[in-house]
């Protein structure tokens, strides 16, 4: 018996990692067409495409509003949720919210939201696996955990971060006997995923240079900086996601998604080159050569994405955040250029490395951010040659992660799960 219920068991991560592949990479698919669509839309300025553009703004946020206030747990990324589903302490509906979770981040991505496509994906592959669950009965606990990592995995086309990202985050543990099934889950749905979608969220071009690591002091500034708005970041929008919820019955805070609608759409005509989740303005990053003016952007993102993730509209947080180290990253560069002769050649390294670091200090997944970077300079470096960076790579993201835990700031998602809780209460 034991024999067949190992082998049921991975049965159903392979149904399940296929699953999640095809799921998430439609998903994913389908984002990138949307994203270049309604940035075409938003840059042509006709009379009448802008009227229709205001007029599908208020049909977007009026479907946004019906669907988080019937499915609440379709707010922000989902993440939390997912997570409180695995630890029994919240019902996960996959019935309705696989597919919903998918339009209403369609919703927010066409109107220009800074938020992305990663966290929903986790979510989709949680609840693809608890649809699994409830159909044959034949996993246990850790399979929907395993299946939102794998959904990470899918959205960034990296397996070794989505197997880092199981264990690290989802988990929270090493657990051994989940790791055939979860190389099982992982592989079938990068398989999969792959043959539908070929963007990467997260891309490095260009060459890591041997002389970057000669150059420590980078990483020390990198590591204090990012350590600090990260913190900044996670303190800020849990303060504001705080006094959301508690003041919930003002007019203005309960339909705030609306108004945010409407900001997204004024922001996207004025503003559009520093809009949307962040892949555009993290792709030009290089052209950014003035110290101030990166430095004006990153207080820019940082206000519209605290806002845009304590507010009441689906969407992730991860590309947002790594937006953040992407212009921190820049502003280092740019300073330690000036101050010290820095090769600005060796730029995109540096602001790969500030993107993942952020995101680990940030999620407390400091092996994840590792394998992110490892992913990213893999594809054109090699998967050989790139072993090169994961020894410095991982001491900074880890000493930022220690330099946050020192200051005892938990991660991001654990405060917005028991903020959660409390709301309940």
């Amino acid at each position: 018996m034991k024999v067949k219920g190992f082998l049921l068991n991975l049965l159903e991560s392979l149904i399940i990692g296929v699953l999640v592949g095809a799921v998430v990479g439609g998903f994913q698919l389908g984002m990138q067409y949307l994203i270049k669509f309604s940035n075409t839309t938003l840059q042509n300025h006709t009379w009448w495409v802008i009227i229709l553009v205001i007029i599908s703004g208020i049909i977007l946020s009026l479907l946004n509003y019906r669907i988080i206030k019937v499915f609440p747990n379709l707010d922000g990324s989902g993440i939390p949720s997912i997570e409180l589903g695995i630890r029994h302490q919240r019902q996960i509906d996959w019935k309705h919210e696989i597919v919903l979770m998918i339009v209403n981040s369609y919703a927010s991505s066409l109107v220009g939201f800074p938020l992305g496509s990663e966290g929903p994906s986790v979510v989709i592959g949680g609840k693809i696996a608890e649809m699994i669950e409830d159909t044959f009965h034949i996993g246990d606990d850790d399979t929907i955990a395993m299946a939102c990592g794998t959904g990470f995995g899918c959205a960034f086309l990296s397996p070794l971060a989505g197997l880092c990202y199981i264990f690290e985050e989802s988990l929270h543990s090493w657990k051994p006997k989940c790791l055939l099934r979860g190389i099982i889950m992982m592989g079938s749905a990068i398989v999969v995923t792959s043959l539908i979608n070929h963007h990467h969220l997260l891309s490095f071009v260009g060459e890591v240079l041997l002389p970057v690591f000669k150059e420590y002091y980078i990483f020390l500034i990198l590591i204090v900086v990012n350590a600090v708005v990260g913190m900044l970041f996670t303190k800020g929008v849990i303060a504001l996601k705080a006094y959301f919820n508690q003041h919930e019955n003002i007019k203005l805070v309960k339909y705030r998604g609306f108004i945010l609608f409407a900001l997204m759409l004024i922001l996207n005509y004025v503003c559009l080159a520093y809009m949307g989740a962040g892949g555009s303005l993290i792709a030009n990053i290089s052209s950014y050569g003035v110290i101030w003016v990166v430095l004006l952007i990153l207080v820019f993102r940082y206000a519209i994405t605290i806002l845009s993730g304590a507010g009441k509209v689906t969407g992730g947080l991860v590309i947002p955040m790594m937006t953040l180290g992407a212009l921190v990253g820049r502003i280092v560069v740019l300073v330690c250029n000036y101050l010290f002769g820095f090769n600005l050649d060796l730029s995109p390294f540096i602001v790969v490395v500030s993107m993942c670091m952020i995101f680990a200090t940030i999620t407390h997944t400091p092996i994840t951010g590792t394998a992110l970077v490892y992913s990213a300079t893999a594809a054109s470096l090699g998967y050989v040659d790139a072993l090169i960076i994961i020894p410095v790579t991982f001491v900074s993201i880890y000493l930022a992660y220690l330099f946050v835990k020192w200051w005892k700031v938990d991660d991001l998602y654990e405060q917005f799960m028991q903020l959660s809780l409390k709301r309940r209460t």
